[in-house]
């Protein structure tokens, strides 16, 4: 839940409006009561088709969110980083650079998605709003940077929330 993060101008960001998750693919039972509790209305699928096919998302069969596809990322036989965890040696040095080029690609390459998806954040009508990709890092964590950015919380706190920036 992103909620309850203080704004610059003293506000708050709504509890239970937007929720950050990682796959859906593996959610017990258990999970799916709980996801189906939240009574989302809308999920933002950050996944690659592939991933989509490989990992098939498990939902709530009452109430059912509406499924919106953004896929984001480069596909494995187009990207670095799989060449460098495949294929052995790799420095410190080069693994930031491939994760650099990655949020840059995030920023530019992928700009449509990412504006669709603060679309949907900003209509009420598709609000509480979950949004995930396959691990809940990089693509989900630049999104929530996106969101609370343009809220007006304070960039350390985001860098915090996000994870991007970490080493």
């Amino acid at each position: 839940d992103l909620g309850g993060y203080e704004a610059a101008d003293g506000r708050r960001v709504k509890w239970r409006r937007l929720y950050r998750s990682n796959s859906l693919a593996a959610l017990t039972d258990e999970d799916l009561a709980h996801v189906g509790g939240l009574a989302i209305r809308t999920i933002c699928d950050l996944r690659r088709d592939e991933e989509c096919a490989e990992a098939p998302s498990r939902l709530p069969s009452a109430n059912a969110p509406v499924v919106v596809q953004l896929p984001i990322g480069p596909r494995r036989q187009d990207s670095k980083l799989y060449e460098y965890l495949l294929g052995g040696e790799t420095t410190e040095a080069q693994m930031r650079e491939v994760m650099r080029g990655i949020y840059r690609d995030f920023a530019i390459g992928f700009m449509p998605q990412y504006a669709e998806f603060l679309r949907y954040v900003a209509a009420a009508e598709h609000l509480p709003l979950l949004f995930h990709c396959a691990a809940g890092k990089d693509r989900t964590g630049f999104a929530a940077a996106l969101v609370l950015e343009t809220l007006g919380v304070p960039r350390e706190k985001i860098v915090f929330v996000s994870g991007i920036g970490c080493s």
